[in-house]
């Protein structure tokens, strides 16, 4: 969505700019969560769209590491 007092040509140059750092899975994906956490999770190799099984020692490190950009109160 474009921030108001942003014209198109300004707009659309930004967009690709930033194509290489968008974060994946679209608009509306990953069950509610951040696209900064969703690809925290997805670097550390937790799954996009799936429920973190916290008694697992690869998820657990991965929501530890991703705790700073957890949309979640810790």
């Amino acid at each position: 969505m474009k921030p108001a007092g942003v014209d198109d040509a300004t707009w659309q140059k930004a967009q690709e700019a930033c194509a290489s750092v968008r974060p994946t899975g679209g608009a509306g994906r990953g069950q509610g969560t951040n696209p900064a956490y969703a690809n925290c999770l997805s670097d550390h190799g937790v799954l996009a769209g799936t429920t973190p099984d916290s008694s697992d020692p690869k998820v657990s490190a991965a929501l530890e590491a991703c705790k700073a950009v957890s949309p979640a109160p810790s």
